[in-house]
């Protein structure tokens, strides 16, 4: 059912992008995105990001008996939102009027409407990370995953049948407008999980180490949940609003096929975790060779398909976005290194070394943040499209370094064939 969800999601995901494309001008495809993405990174901040500790310190609570600090911590974090939600708020406003002023103030609106999006968007997710550790994922993550794309697709749809001229205001009007719907639902389906908070004492003594746990995090947050909206936030400022459009279809296209190699990853860590605590290394060694051959061969068939047919896929859109086919053919080498270079952050997670997850993200972040503005400056849409590729191949070569050295296990396409070849390689010499 979850996975369902997602894929409705997605296919929703794919028509909103689709019907906007071809309803609006490039250029206002363009700022619509950006504000989608940099709303997006900033919601981050008003939590800190710690509900993405709720593995950790939620689910030890519980099991623990500790019903006051699991209230504590749910507690903290909506608090912490509240409080939050204002500065970040008019720190994006701010950041947008002095970073790019000529667009924040042609398009004033659009900024302020979109940057409500920012407190809603944090609810939504402190609630479904919060709901998924508590074993109620469907009801903690429909909203958000479902319901709220096909909300947004249905009121851009509705607008245009009622004969409203569409402009960005509109859009983003609509994109909060479902934002706000979904957490109406959410509460009502996740009211009885949160019975817990509203009784009984709360204890909030852990709140720095909740907070370290949760800024540890935001690095490789944005590389695996928010990869394609920071490149498109970085591509701003030094891209026109018509390519950042193409960059943004051309990135929800790869982002279909991350979605397909992420479900596989999904689907091994509960046993991959199993057998990493167990040091079953014959168990291992065939779970991450079945993972890798699930994610590269038809990784490369759809990577193929997209470098063969990507103008006529990109034609669907409009012809304004033919022109993006080779940034396009460029971008399949993101989802490709994920599927050759194996579940590398997944098995450093398991393994408790998350430092090195932190450390990894960090450095590609910072390439990313250096690289994509001076290429999009100077090489335009093709050189963000290459700056975004290095620096992701950078986090994925890091943590496959990482993984590599500190516990022997190659995850990648080599490591899941070395051991074949070696012992086909033996019986030869043998049978000689």
């Amino acid at each position: 059912m979850l996975m369902g969800s997602r894929m409705g999601g997605v296919a929703a995901n794919f028509f909103f992008n689709l019907v906007l494309a071809r309803l609006l001008a490039p250029e206002d495809v363009g700022i619509i995105m950006v504000v989608i993405s940099t709303t997006m990174l900033a919601s981050i901040l008003t939590t800190f990001n710690i509900e993405s500790g709720s593995v950790r310190h939620l689910v030890h609570a519980r099991e623990k008996g500790d019903a006051d600090k699991a209230a504590g911590f749910v507690l903290f974090s909506r608090r912490l939102w509240l409080v939050a939600s204002p500065i970040v708020i008019a720190g994006y406003l701010l950041s947008a009027y002095y970073l790019t002023p000529g667009e924040a103030n042609e398009h004033f609106w659009v900024y302020l409407v979109g940057s409500f999006s920012i407190t809603l968007v944090g609810w939504l997710r402190i609630n479904t990370r919060h709901a998924n550790v508590l074993s109620r994922q469907l009801a903690g993550s429909i909203p958000t995953l479902l319901i709220r794309p096909i909300l947004l697709l249905g009121l851009l749809g509705i607008g245009f049948y009622a004969g409203l001229t569409l402009t960005p205001q509109w859009v983003i009007g609509f994109y909060v407008l479902a934002a706000l719907v979904a957490i109406m639902i959410q509460f009502v389906l996740l009211y009885p999980t949160f019975s817990f908070i509203r009784s009984g004492p709360r204890d909030f003594s852990p709140h720095k180490q909740w907070l370290t746990t949760g800024f540890l995090l935001i690095s490789s947050l944005v590389i695996l949940e928010y990869f394609q909206d920071m490149v498109l936030a970085l591509a701003a400022f030094s891209l026109p609003s018509a390519e950042i459009a193409k960059l943004a279809i051309v990135l929800r296209l790869i982002g279909f096929l991350n979605f397909g190699l992420g479900a596989v990853n999904m689907a091994i860590s509960p046993k991959l975790a199993i057998v990493l605590a167990r040091d079953d290394i014959a168990t291992r060694e065939k779970l991450l060779t079945i993972s890798t051959h699930l994610k590269l061969w038809p990784g490369i068939i759809l990577a193929g398909a997209l470098v063969l047919f990507g103008e006529l896929i990109l034609s669907i859109f409009g012809p304004a976005y033919i022109t993006a086919a080779p940034a396009l053919s460029w971008l399949v080498f993101i989802p490709l290194l994920m599927a050759l270079l194996g579940p590398n952050e997944i098995i450093l997670n398991i393994s408790g070394l998350q430092k090195y997850i932190f450390l990894s993200a960090i450095v590609s972040i910072l390439v990313a943040i250096i690289a994509i503005p001076i290429a999009g400056k100077y090489y335009g849409l093709m050189g963000v499209t290459l700056a975004a590729v290095v620096s992701f191949g950078i986090w994925e070569l890091l943590t496959y370094a990482c993984v590599r050295m500190l516990l022997g296990i190659d995850a990648s396409l080599i490591g899941s064939i070395r051991k074949p070849l070696q012992s086909l390689i033996h019986r030869t010499s043998s049978d000689t």
